[in-house]
């Protein structure tokens, strides 16, 4: 790692826009409080874009499939049910245009059928938000989430939201020398500035002393601070981290492998290129 490397972990992390995509699958609010919360930091523009998937709607024509009803559990057709859906996407619109006027940002709403693609106008600098769970209807049963597959797709910076609960906790990040775990690591050093929270540094095992060194300065006087441990050779990527608060935010390259990350509960993940 060249001394260099240093000044390239201080730029800040840039967006232009927060997208929140929604869908009737998962739960919006929380999501849509997620994306005001940083375009209200960031006094930028929060877009919603509601995703209206082929395979929940052809559910509802599947023999035998009756109590789908997204909010109550109760018997719907399959005209009924897309009734259902659109009366989730018109609450999503209603909840996000109040959240971003108490913040007084501009927003705007789109429906997508089909998915997230390239119609949809996301940009390398837009943060898309996404709810990474999924809520169960018809007593339990539970569609697998779509967003895991966009966010392994994305060319621009996506934000699973994991967490269960409000508790605060460190941002965390990981970081092997790679080009992508040094932008990683940059909007890491931001984020933990920004939100005034400690700054948990994970260090691959096969990560020279050098390289470790070499960060040190940019961690320096931190205030709250910050602390590095080492990933251990075999481990599935965090086990040490449990050792201490757990981080309320993951920033993590997209490229690394879901099994080194998924570990960690109650966590945003924020995956960077």
């Amino acid at each position: 790692m060249a001394a260099t490397t240093v000044e390239s972990v201080r730029p800040a992390f840039a967006v232009r826009r927060v997208v929140v995509a929604l869908d009737a699958q998962c739960d919006h609010v929380a999501a849509i409080e997620t994306a005001c919360e940083f375009a209200g930091r960031w006094h930028c523009t929060v877009a919603g874009i509601f995703v209206v998937g082929s395979d929940l709607v052809n559910l509802g024509g599947l023999p035998g499939i009756r109590q789908i009803c997204l909010a109550s559990g109760g018997a719907l057709s399959g005209t009924d049910l897309e009734g259902d859906i659109a009366a989730i996407e018109r609450r999503a619109r209603r909840v996000l245009a109040d959240a971003a006027r108490r913040i007084g940002a501009e927003t705007s709403f789109a429906v997508a059928r089909g998915g997230i693609d390239e119609t949809t106008g996301l940009s390398a600098d837009d943060l898309l938000i996404v709810e990474a769970t999924v809520r169960p209807f018809a007593g339990g049963f539970a569609l697998e989430s779509r967003w895991r597959r966009v966010a392994e797709a994305a060319r621009h910076p996506v934000l699973l939201r994991r967490r269960r609960s409000a508790r605060p906790g460190p941002v965390a990040g990981f970081y092997d020398g790679s080009p992508a775990a040094e932008r990683a690591l940059a909007a890491a050093l931001h984020l933990a500035e920004e939100r005034d929270q400690p700054l948990l540094l994970v260090l691959a095992a096969e990560l020279d002393e050098g390289a470790e060194a070499a960060i040190a300065p940019a961690l320096e006087g931190r205030r709250p601070p910050a602390r590095m441990i080492r990933a251990a050779a075999g481990d599935a990527g965090w086990g040490r981290v449990a050792a201490g608060p757990k981080p309320a935010l993951l920033v993590v390259p997209a490229e690394m492998p879901t099994a080194r990350w998924a570990g960690v509960p109650d966590a945003d993940v924020l995956l960077l290129r």
